[in-house]
């Protein structure tokens, strides 16, 4: 009768021990990796080259969030919100054309408006619309106006979407007078704990659809999501991962709003707010170093430095990515939006307080 040979005391710990060296190994290399990527993320591997073909000049000291341009008359809306809320606080119109001209106040909005993104919308039947959102820390609005330029510019407030789903907007993009896309987030610092925080804590950024009657979520699970931009034809939406240092490309269901996942093309900083540059590229702004950006939160005498990126799109999709300008944070830090307006690129800085005109040579 065939006898069943019992393991020694001996060999059971000796494979006990060599299971817990190797998931010792295991552990170290997956704490290496995410540290690598936190840096990463951080931009301590980034090297800025600051450069511009061009000349700029200082436009004005304002806390500009966002900036929305009309391609019929070239003029620019600004969304202006301080870190903390301020006086100052509201939507501007500059004219692009005339960098020495302090921005325009615009009447219409309502008490306490906050604003921290823009979308504008324009068909040839109806009047230009603005889109703005000021969201809170556990609901927000999207506010619609009607612009009246002229001698005297200012909107009409034709609707308001007030929304749980609209806490944390970071961009807009409009679909159609009515329809828009927004994208949110709850805002992530950029010290390297709390980016390494963010990588072992559920991603909880969303993409929202309002269809012109409800808000709903179209896609979630986003990490870091601080840009957005609809392509000229509403075909392609465009989303900027901030700690993937990521753009996302999504197909669009014109009717629905459904989103199908297109690409993932990997960009050399922190994008910011995405802007159309032409019908075949986006402007990009953003951050090359969040950890330099964290400490000028914390202590304005050290400046971030500030990028703008173009990236060329083929087909819909992202192709090829080239610096258009950057520096490393004197005439301006922190730049997180920047648009083609005419000739002229505007660049827009909310901790930096700055926005700058700039005309290439």
């Amino acid at each position: 009768m065939a006898m069943t040979r019992l393991a020694s005391p001996g060999h059971s710990r000796r494979h006990l021990k060599r299971a817990a060296s190797i998931l010792s190994v295991v552990l170290l290399i997956g704490a290496l990796a995410l540290v690598l990527r936190t840096l990463s993320a951080g931009g301590s591997f980034a090297e800025v080259r600051p450069g511009y073909t061009g000349r700029c000049v200082l436009a004005a000291k304002l806390a500009v969030r966002d900036i929305a341009v009309d391609a019929r008359t070239g003029l620019a809306f600004l969304a202006v919100a301080a870190p903390e809320p301020a006086a100052e606080d509201g939507l501007y119109l500059v004219d692009p054309a005339h960098p020495t001209a302090p921005p325009t106040r615009l009447a219409g909005v309502p008490p306490g408006f906050h604003p921290k993104a823009l979308a504008l919308w324009h068909d040839a039947k109806g009047p230009l619309v603005l889109f703005a959102a000021s969201p809170g820390p556990h609901s927000g609005a999207v506010d619609i106006f009607s612009v009246h330029l002229g001698a005297h510019p200012r909107l009409s407030e034709t609707a308001e979407i007030g929304s749980s789903l609209f806490a944390h907007v970071r961009a807009l993009a409009a679909l159609d007078a009515n329809r828009f896309y927004a994208v949110t987030a709850p805002r992530v610092a950029g010290d390297f704990l709390s980016l390494l925080r963010s990588y072992v804590t559920p991603a909880k950024g969303r993409i929202i659809f309002y269809d012109g009657q409800i808000p709903h979520i179209v896609a979630k699970g986003l990490r870091a999501p601080r840009g957005l931009a609809l392509a000229a034809d509403g075909s392609r939406l465009y989303v900027g991962l901030a700690i993937s240092r990521v753009l996302e490309s999504y197909t669009v269901e014109p009717f629905m709003g459904n989103l199908t996942l297109a690409s993932r093309y990997p960009l050399p900083l922190a994008p910011g707010a995405i802007t159309l540059y032409g019908r075949r590229a986006l402007l990009i702004a953003g951050d090359p170093k969040l950890f330099a950006r964290a400490r000028f939160e914390h202590d304005p005498s050290h400046p971030s430095p500030s990028a703008v990126v173009r990236v060329e799109l083929s087909g819909g999709l992202p192709q090829r990515v080239s610096q258009l300008y950057a520096d490393l944070g004197h005439p301006i830090a922190a730049a997180g939006v920047a648009v083609q307006a005419g000739g002229h690129l505007l660049i827009g800085s909310a901790l930096g307080r700055r926005l700058l005109n700039c005309k290439p040579f």
